[in-house]
C-alpha cells in the first residue's frame, strides 16, 4: 500500500482500480473463450457458422456544423473557364407521308363439298401506306463563354470518438 501520496497513488486507491480493471478485463476473456468454446458444434456442416468480436474504442458521432438560420451559407466565387461542349441535338430527316402501293390479285384454290376444285380469284387494289417521320440525332460542337460560378462551401464535420470496450459474437447452427 502508498502511503500518503506517493506516485500518483491516494492510499492505494489507484492500485487497487488498476487490479479491479484487470480482473474484469481477465473475466470477459474468459468469458468469451467459454462461449466460443461450448457454442462450437462438435461436427462441422456447411451452414455451421460462428462470430466473435472484440474491439477498443466506442462509437464515432459525425456531428454537423450548426444551422443557423439567419445566416446564409459561405459561398465561394469559382471562374469556369472558356470551352467547347458536344451537344446533340434531335432533327427531322424527313417528314412522314402517305403512299399508295398497289396490291396484285390472288388466286386460291378450294374443294367444295363434293371434293372438286375450283380457284377464287381476289382484284388486286390500292392501299395507303403511311410511312412515319424520320428522325437523327446530330452532334454540335459549341463554344461556351467562361463564366462566374457561386459554390456554397459547407464547414467541415466534427468527428467525436467516445472511449469504450465492447465484446460481441453471433451464433448461427
Amino acid at each position: 500500500m502508498c502511503k500518503a501520496v506517493k506516485n500518483g497513488c491516494i492510499n492505494g486507491k489507484k492500485k487497487e482500480q488498476k487490479m479491479r480493471n484487470a480482473n474484469r478485463l481477465t473475466l470477459l476473456s474468459g468469458v468469451a473463450l467459454m462461449v466460443a468454446a461450448f457454442a462450437w458444434p462438435t461436427r462441422a456442416s456447411a451452414h455451421d457458422h460462428f462470430d466473435l468480436s472484440v474491439g477498443f474504442g466506442g462509437p464515432a458521432y459525425v456531428t454537423p456544423a450548426p444551422v443557423v438560420v439567419a445566416q446564409a451559407p459561405d459561398v465561394e466565387r469559382r471562374w469556369v473557364p472558356g470551352h467547347y461542349e458536344t451537344r446533340v441535338s434531335t432533327v427531322l430527316v424527313d417528314s412522314g407521308r402517305h403512299e399508295r402501293e398497289w396490291v396484285p390479285p390472288v388466286t386460291h384454290v378450294r374443294l367444295d363439298p363434293y371434293g372438286y376444285r375450283y380457284s377464287v380469284t381476289s382484284p388486286g387494289y390500292y392501299r395507303d401506306v403511311v410511312l412515319p417521320a424520320r428522325y437523327e440525332n446530330r452532334e454540335t460542337r459549341v463554344w461556351v463563354e467562361g463564366y462566374y460560378q457561386d459554390v456554397a462551401v459547407a464547414p467541415p464535420a466534427v468527428v467525436y470518438h467516445r472511449p469504450g470496450f465492447n465484446i460481441g459474437g453471433f451464433f448461427r447452427f
